[in-house]
């Protein structure tokens, strides 16, 4: 197997030879420069086209890399597809076992027996079934009226909106930073 070098690698070869070019054509005489130069010339010429291989290796790296992230993406619609099937599967058997619960509730209401609470209860082989009365969910009738403690409110920003203007702003505001990253486009 053959010794690739790193890109870093690479660009700090390229720096050192260009370097050691200067300081070796300022140490020649000026008859032999033309061919310590292009001693030089000749392996930084090496250098640079191993940093276009691995340049065009990024692109195609990039393009397999899209690859997989649009399949993947299917993937992901197709498990979002399945998960709001199972969710419509599980409502569905919620709603039955409401329904049957009700029918449950009018049997034992109509056939049971008062306990000493006072609620009706069915003794079957199976099981007791007993009908309690609980307090259900809260209906609000006017917000308006609700006490102050138990009233929460959550407060949001409009993130793209502020980014717009920090950036109009210069980058910088009292109250936010858009920092300049490095992105890399490939065309």
């Amino acid at each position: 197997m053959s010794y690739l070098p790193s890109t870093i690698n690479l660009i700090d070869e390229y720096t050192n030879l260009q370097i050691d070019r200067d300081i070796a054509l300022s140490a020649t005489p000026d008859e032999d420069r033309a061919s310590v130069g292009m001693v030089f010339d000749n392996k930084i010429q090496q250098v640079i086209n191993q940093l276009m291989q691995k340049a065009d290796n990024i692109y195609y790296v990039k393009r397999k890399i899209e690859s997989q992230c649009g399949a993947i993406d299917g993937e992901i619609e197709v498990l979002q597809n399945e998960i709001q099937r199972l969710k419509k599967r599980k409502q569905s058997m919620e709603n039955a076992w409401k329904r049957i619960e009700e029918r449950a509730i009018m049997l034992i209401e109509t056939v049971g027996e008062e306990n000493s609470s006072g609620n009706k209860v069915l003794r079957t082989n199976a099981a007791n079934y007993t009908v309690v009365n609980r307090d259900g969910k809260l209906d609000l009738i006017d917000a308006s009226k609700v006490p102050e403690d138990c009233v929460k409110v959550e407060i949001s920003y409009d993130n793209a909106e502020l980014r717009k203007r920090v950036i109009a702003a210069g980058g910088k505001t009292e109250y936010g930073i858009v920092p300049k990253t490095k992105s890399l486009l490939i065309k």
